[in-house]
């Protein structure tokens, strides 16, 4: 064979690379990983001296146990022994026999650890000789022994023998924990000898009862005993003896403990089988007829409604808290219902005929605030000068809405006013909740809840301020309907575009006194309120962000 030359590489491959070079490092950064290889192992040391120092508590505390435990335990006989690092233990035959010594066995094993210890250090001076961790920690639990607090004395070993040991056909003592520790002392039940605690006697036999003092009653208020008869109240309204839900009357028989009772007149069983079963809302046919009688009684409109209207007078969520669905309002009906008709006993629930109309009541009851509160504004600027003329209406809007305009007080800050509240030359306006507005729309709403049972009634001391809140959020609402001069249909009435303007209107409502209730509440006639230097300023909480979105307070134009 002869020689010839190599093939030429083929294109774009190299037959024979280079070796890459190995990348060199830095001085700072081989001593960087030296000392973190250093700070890793003397991590490793100081948590194995922890774990040793933690085993060497825990074998202290056990010796601790121990000691306080009865020696004569053969249970605990071999860890006590093991523990004192195998004393002498003196252990006797019974039968005088020779003694078997356990320090020999002990010893010997010894010995032999020794010496296979020895053995595997010659072959391996790396490794640690066997048994060095324990005898480190024992070195470790003698220290702590010998240390202590100075007022515990060290106790002396004590060897074991034989005459020691307890009889061996008693049971052993009972132990939780693997033998750590004894079990909670449970405490015995005592046996009483009746011939040494005592008894009857013979002269007890033949003995009578003493005579003791009367039982007297506590002076104090005299007990009521109610009667219910079968008969309701008014003549429209009556029972159904099949019925466990059933109209009733109550009366004062007198202030003794008695009781006197009506049988009904029908008690056939018979007859009350024929009931017709309740239908799947929960109410029988004959139970309607008792509802739509109290629907169409007196009391209904003259009691329940002006009871509902005082409760929504004073809610603070007049639109939550008023759904049909709401435990809230459910409630609310229940306890009205109960002071309307005291003499009717009547579970109600969201599907009832009554919860139904209360619930549509007050839905009546706010969409007639929000469009009276229109019409009123409407009316308004039918009037001359602002009759046909757009620019006069806008102009007043944005006077109206501004903190202390004439929408929340009967004597407005002036239009050409352009000093601020902190300001020198401002004028601090008056009649707060007195304003044309304001007045007008109270004026036919408040005597709906004028002969309500609701206790405390409306008055100075107990404001209706829900209804007053939601009067400025519908004024304000009429009137941002004209921002632009013209009328604009506004937004929605619900809970939705009204929760942020109250929320900011109770605070000023809040800090009314009650001399300006009292004026409120007395003849809605207004007046000037000079006497009230708090109510002059709060105006300066009510124009919030959402106002300031619609409008600029001052003379600016309105946005958009």
């Amino acid at each position: 064979i002869t020689a010839r030359d190599p093939l030429p590489d083929r294109t774009g491959r190299n037959v024979h690379p280079a070796p890459k070079k190995p990348t060199r490092r830095s001085t700072q950064e081989v001593e960087t990983e030296r000392k973190a290889k250093l700070k890793a192992i003397e991590d490793q040391i100081q948590a194995m001296q922890e774990a040793k120092r933690r085993l060497a508590e825990v074998n202290t505390l056990e010796d601790i146990h121990n000691n306080a435990m009865d020696e004569g335990n053969p249970q605990c006989l071999s860890v006590a022994i093991r523990k004192r690092g195998h004393q002498d233990a003196e252990i006797v035959d019974s039968d005088g026999e020779e003694a078997f010594d356990f320090r020999e066995v002990d010893a010997m094993s010894t010995s032999e650890s020794e010496s296979e210890s020895e053995g595997t250090e010659n072959k391996k001076k790396g490794k640690a000789v066997k048994g060095a961790v324990r005898k480190e920690i024992q070195d470790m639990v003698e220290r702590q022994h010998a240390e202590g607090d100075g007022r515990r004395e060290k106790k002396k070993p004590r060897t074991t023998t034989l005459n020691d040991l307890p009889i061996l056909n008693t049971s052993p003592r009972k132990y939780d924990n693997s033998g750590l520790r004894k079990a909670p002392k449970t405490k015995t039940q005592e046996i009483h000898d009746p011939f040494e605690s005592g008894g009857l006697d013979d002269d007890d036999i033949v003995s009578v009862r003493p005579n003791f003092p009367p039982n007297l009653k506590a002076p104090g208020r005299p007990t009521r005993t109610y009667a219910f008869y079968g008969k309701p109240e008014t003549s429209g309204i009556k029972r159904d003896h099949s019925q466990k839900n059933a109209v009733g009357f109550s009366s004062i028989i007198n202030d003794e403990r008695k009781s006197t009772t009506r049988q009904p007149k029908n008690t056939d069983r018979s007859v009350a089988a024929a009931v017709p079963v309740p239908s799947a809302t929960g109410i029988s046919n004959n139970n309607e007829a008792i509802i739509n009688q109290i629907l169409n009684d007196t009391r209904w409109r003259r009691v329940f409604l002006p009871t509902l209207a005082h409760a929504f007078y004073i809610s603070r969520e007049p639109f939550v808290d008023w759904l049909r669905g709401s435990p809230t309002f459910l409630v609310t009906v229940q306890h009205i219902f109960d002071l309307s008709f005291p003499n009717v006993y009547l579970a109600l629930s969201q599907n009832n005929k009554i919860t139904i109309r209360a619930c549509s009541q007050m839905k009546s009851r706010k969409s007639s605030i929000g469009s009276n509160a229109l019409e009123i504004v409407h009316k308004f600027f039918r009037k001359k000068p602002f009759a046909g003329n757009p620019e006069k209406i806008r102009e007043y809007v944005l006077w109206a809405l501004r903190p202390g305009g004439p929408a929340y007080y009967s004597e407005p800050t002036p239009q050409d006013c352009k000093a601020k509240p902190n300001q020198s030359g401002y004028i601090a306006p008056s009649g707060f909740l007195q304003s044309e507005f304001v007045l007008a729309m109270a004026k036919g709403y408040l005597p709906s809840a004028k002969n309500s049972v609701f206790n405390p009634a409306l008055g100075k001391k107990h404001p209706p301020k829900g209804l007053y809140a939601l009067i400025l959020v519908v004024i304000e609402r009429a009137l941002c309907a004209y921002k632009n001069g013209a009328y604009i249909a506004p937004d929605k009435f619900d809970h939705d575009h009204s929760w942020k303007p109250l929320r900011d209107f109770f605070p000023a409502i809040d800090r009314v006194k009650e001399e300006r209730w009292a004026t409120l509440l007395g003849n809605q006639s207004g007046g000037s309120d000079t006497d009230l230097d708090d109510d002059a300023r709060v105006d300066e909480s009510m124009i919030s962000a959402y106002r300031a979105e619609m409008m600029l307070v001052g003379s600016s134009p309105v946005k958009g």
